[in-house]
């Protein structure tokens, strides 16, 4: 990924997933979330993972570049979490 180093692909059960590749567990989708639930703050983000400003902005940019993908992403995320919560029914959550 030559455009955008600090993002690495890698292979999981569920598919392809966009990472940052200094911290590998940590999704694109976690970060673009945190980042937009901070209303596009990058450094309230970067305290929030314990990451450099430099990294937040580095998945800010791929986020850009890849959109449409990363947005599809995360719909599919938060629709998973509400099949999960609807599973559990009314007295658990």
């Amino acid at each position: 990924m030559d455009e955008h180093p600090a993002i690495a692909l890698i292979s999981t059960p569920q598919g392809r997933r966009a990472v940052l590749a200094s911290r590998p567990r940590l999704q694109v989708i976690d970060v673009v979330g945190t980042w937009k639930g901070e209303r596009q703050d990058v450094e309230a983000t970067a305290r929030y993972f314990d990451l450099s400003e430099d990294d937040v902005r580095a998945v800010v940019a791929y986020y850009f570049a890849n959109k449409a993908e990363v947005d599809n992403e995360i719909g599919r995320h938060l629709d998973a979490q509400q099949n999960y919560k609807r599973g559990l029914g009314p007295t658990c959550i």
